[in-house]
């Protein structure tokens, strides 16, 4: 008996997401971002640049530009590990272009996650050492 209950607990456990992702009709609503959802508030995922000369760009280590490197003998804030906001993004992107010098063209693709999923706050088409941020 245990063993019956155990396998129709498992074949639910395992069948019931399928059956709503491959065989759902009419309202869609759980198809949607649902993971983590409320954790995830409060965070950003951002990608720092550099604009050559040429053009292209290069990724930015922002922990070893600020001196957080492997090498580094002390770890890095909270707050510089994890960007929470788009006003932090910008602050750790102006700390960038200070350590990377005055001809510096730094940009930042800027997406933080809501309970509707990600937004995008800055899509990376300005130099954020000009601006000091999003328009």
């Amino acid at each position: 008996m245990r063993v019956v209950a155990f396998s129709v607990l498992a074949a639910v456990m395992l069948f019931g997401p399928t059956y709503g992702h491959f065989f759902a009709t009419g309202r869609l609503e759980h198809l949607g971002w649902r993971m983590y959802r409320v954790r995830a508030l409060g965070f950003c995922a951002v990608d720092y640049r550099q604009r050559l000369a040429d053009g292209r760009e290069e990724p930015i280590d922002r922990l070893e530009v600020l001196g957080y490197g492997a090498d580094a003998e002390t770890e890095p804030p909270f707050e510089v590990w994890r960007v929470g906001s788009p006003e932090s993004a910008r602050e750790q992107g102006r700390q960038l272009c200070a350590r990377l010098g005055p001809s510096a063209d730094v940009r930042a693709r800027v997406r933080c996650a809501t309970v509707d999923g990600w937004h995008v706050e800055d899509d990376g088409t300005h130099d954020v050492c000009e601006g000091g941020g999003a328009p």
